[in-house]
């Protein structure tokens, strides 16, 4: 990612629309699965979601990024500057092991899944948020370096050939899902040069985004959403 994101999410990942209300569905989607004690954010960046994840017992952040971890050091327990791909870290030492948009950074996405299943204990959890969609590429993609984006039967596809045994995926962002595929269709007409979308929201719609966004977390407590911006896949590994 280009290390000038990191010190924008830094400066508004506490107040953005978008990093607020994904917490709240990240708060949501963690309720349903039970007591955790030891817990990985793979890719933590700069500690967005340490607001919500720091409620556990043991909370390691772990980010290739220096700069990144300069700023989470202080929202987790231990942070461990590694690569994704090859984890300074023992077979099963954590009981739920979260990827935030994550997977789609990475040159190999499969070497990626099977990292985060090694790290797991038997009967651990996964929570994995990745961007859906392809015709939904837009400037923030280019800005954060983004390999590819997910359908849905892919990233069942990717956790299952690491071994998951997947328990639910779905869709998220689903109001503003027409809106931005707009907007970032027109701009792959013209492709002007434009500055991260964290900046662009005037503060005066920051709360009623926030609000609209995050009354999704109520939704997927009962139904699973049909479209999104955002895809979320929660996995297990099975007890051998």
């Amino acid at each position: 990612m280009d290390p000038s994101l990191y010190e924008i999410s830094a400066d508004v990942q506490d107040d953005h629309w978008w990093f607020a209300a994904r917490r709240r569905i990240l708060d949501t989607l963690l309720s349903g699965l039970g007591d955790r004690r030891r817990v990985l954010e793979v890719g933590c960046g700069t500690g967005a979601n340490a607001p919500i994840l720091g409620r556990y017992q043991e909370l390691l952040g772990l980010d290739m990024d220096q700069g990144a971890l300069r700023h989470a050091k202080n929202r987790y327990h231990h942070v461990v500057q590694a690569d994704a791909l090859s984890m300074p870290l023992s077979d099963g030492c954590c009981d739920l092991v979260v990827a935030l948009d994550l997977l789609e950074h990475l040159d190999d996405d499969e070497i990626g899944a099977r990292e985060l299943y090694r790290v797991l204990e038997a009967d651990g959890s996964a929570l994995v948020f990745v961007p859906a969609f392809a015709m939904l590429w837009g400037v923030q993609d280019d800005l954060s370096h983004h390999r590819r984006r997910y359908r849905r039967s892919q990233l069942v596809a990717l956790l299952r050939g690491a071994g998951f045994r997947v328990k639910r995926t779905g869709y998220f962002n689903f109001w503003l899902f027409l809106p931005i595929l707009l907007v970032r269709s027109l701009w792959r007409l013209g492709r002007p040069s434009l500055p991260s979308e964290n900046l662009w929201t005037p503060g005066w719609v920051n709360r009623p985004l926030e609000a609209l966004m995050g009354s999704e977390a109520w939704l997927l407590r009962h139904m699973d959403l049909p479209v999104g911006v955002s895809l979320y896949a929660i996995a297990e590994k099975a007890a051998d």
